[in-house]
């Protein structure tokens, strides 16, 4: 283990300082997204692009929401939800929870988007509740629309191998800097001491 550290350390003060701030960068965000990536996957939290209005000012059309799974009794009145349309469709809608009814099957909730003037006439239940809002970050759900989109997808490869590209460039560079140097200076300093000797 300790070798394998020694190579890393090699390695790692191989590098320029613009190269390590880089490559902080880019592992931050990879980590971001695999810690992101597993919690989707285990089904703590789900991302949402918000494409409607009805929940503006607080959620404006293409936020990005994270949200994370919730059953109806961790709902509270006031708390933003995500529940299905119905309980077979597929279309997940974001309001407002605005009151907690009990019928004889169970609790419901009944939800309202922050600009519709009427709270909305389907009650939501149990098995329609998929989680409640976490996070929202304005604006970035259409980044993330636009990635999923074929331009998109090209944009992002052509970023990633120009980046790359850049990376392998500044390494050429700096082994020619190196041997450039090594060349160099036993040059100089050989002679300036026959200089020295004359």
């Amino acid at each position: 283990m300790s070798g394998f550290l020694t190579i890393i350390k090699g390695w790692w003060h191989g590098f320029s300082l613009k190269d390590k701030i880089l490559a902080a960068i880019t592992l931050a965000i990879s980590a971001t997204f695999s810690i992101f990536f597993v919690l989707a996957v285990s089904g703590k939290i789900g991302l949402l692009i918000v494409k409607s209005g009805s929940m503006q000012p607080y959620m404006p059309p293409g936020s990005l929401l994270v949200f994370k799974s919730a059953t109806i009794s961790d709902v509270s009145r006031g708390e933003v939800v995500v529940f299905r349309e119905s309980k077979s469709s597929s279309l997940l809608i974001t309001h407002r929870a605005v009151d907690k009814i009990f019928k004889k099957d169970g609790f419901y909730v009944k939800t309202k988007g922050d600009t519709n003037h009427r709270a909305d006439t389907m009650l939501v239940g149990e098995d329609q509740i998929i989680g409640k809002a976490a996070y929202i970050f304005p604006g970035v759900g259409r980044i993330f629309g636009f990635a999923k989109t074929p331009v998109g997808l090209l944009i992002l490869n052509l970023m990633l191998a120009f980046f790359v590209l850049l990376m392998l460039i500044d390494r050429v560079r700096a082994r020619e800097r190196a041997r450039y140097q090594a060349e160099i200076i036993p040059t100089t300093l050989a002679g300036s001491s026959a200089k020295n000797e004359a």
